[in-house]
């Protein structure tokens, strides 16, 4: 494997976000194991480990310790805020806070 073949964990997991959406993998379906699907795309485990606990953390998938990845029957959405801190808007405008 050469350096420009390798997939980074965000090319891993935008793959594996695609087979869900495609259809392959269905809500509740149980995925593969990290090694098998690192041993496919030619990757490192860590690479596939990277990639699921994103896709978990965004809640598209459920991972469990020896009870493997599933697909989330009903996925999860989490709102992203941005709250500006008033202090520094207000000493970037030179006033005093």
């Amino acid at each position: 494997m050469t350096s420009d073949s390798r997939l980074s964990w965000k090319d891993v997991r935008d793959r594996i976000h695609e087979q869900i959406l495609t259809g392959r993998y269905g809500p509740g379906d149980r995925l593969p194991r990290d090694a098998d699907i690192a041993e496919d795309l030619s990757c490192a485990r860590s690479t596939v480990q990277r990639a699921m606990q994103d896709l978990s953390d965004s809640g598209l998938v459920e991972r469990r310790r020896k009870g493997g990845t599933r697909v989330r029957a009903e996925p999860v959405t989490r709102a992203t805020l941005d709250i500006p801190i008033t202090r520094r808007e207000v000493e970037q405008r030179g006033a005093r806070y």
